[in-house]
């Protein structure tokens, strides 16, 4: 984020590739053999790393200076699900007035975007969008609101309409805040705590 750059890194002949964008790079999803789309703090743009070609690929107009686009990932049909952060939140958080306060805004947006392009913003209140995990066989999404220190589960049907949302898990107040999210074969969720050492691991029986 703060090199604006982004580094590919071939694990087996231990090389790297870096290139330098004009902006933070806050997510990075691989769409084919070329492209990547690379979330920035008010779009997402397509980069083909052959060719170094950047264009466009979905531009927000209406997000408030402090409003963010933050972590993103694809799901199997294509679709790019991602978040917003409200950029207030960290300096309301490190402040030794209000640290342990909970914050009183939710600005923020949970959205899906097709591969037609066509965006989906859900509603329901977000302070600070994070990690993103998928169970796609009982088509759940785990959604990581890490102002609320929660996991959320969002339970959808076939047609991807979304059925149920319930609180996963939230986090002790000193614990943490969940950040990235990850699911394993097993079905079981990985999470990094900011601001404390542990990794949790929560089990969805």
């Amino acid at each position: 984020l703060v090199n604006m750059a982004v580094i590919q890194h071939d694990i087996e002949n231990d090389r790297s590739i870096k290139w330098h964008f004009e902006t933070p790079i806050t997510s990075i999803i691989k769409q084919d053999k070329e492209h990547y789309i690379l979330v920035t703090n008010q779009k997402l743009i397509q980069f083909n790393k052959i060719t170094k070609e950047i264009k466009d690929y979905y531009v927000f107009t209406d997000l408030e200076e402090f409003h963010l686009l933050n972590d993103a990932k694809s799901d199997s049909r294509g679709n790019i699900w991602f978040g917003s952060v409200d950029d207030r939140f960290k300096y309301f958080k490190e402040s030794p007035e209000t640290a342990l306060q909970a914050y009183p805004y939710q600005p923020s947006k949970f959205y899906r975007l097709s591969k037609e392009k066509v965006l989906t913003e859900f509603d329901f209140p977000v302070t600070l969008s994070n990690g993103i995990a998928f169970n796609e066989t009982e088509n759940i999404v785990y959604h990581v609101d890490s102002g609320t220190q929660a996991i959320w589960k969002l339970k959808f049907d076939k047609n991807q309409q979304l059925i149920n949302r319930t609180k996963f898990f939230e986090c002790e107040p000193l614990l943490g805040f969940p950040d990235g999210i990850t699911i394993d074969v097993n079905g079981d969720l990985w999470a990094p705590l900011f601001k404390s050492r542990y990794i949790a691991t929560y089990y969805d029986k």
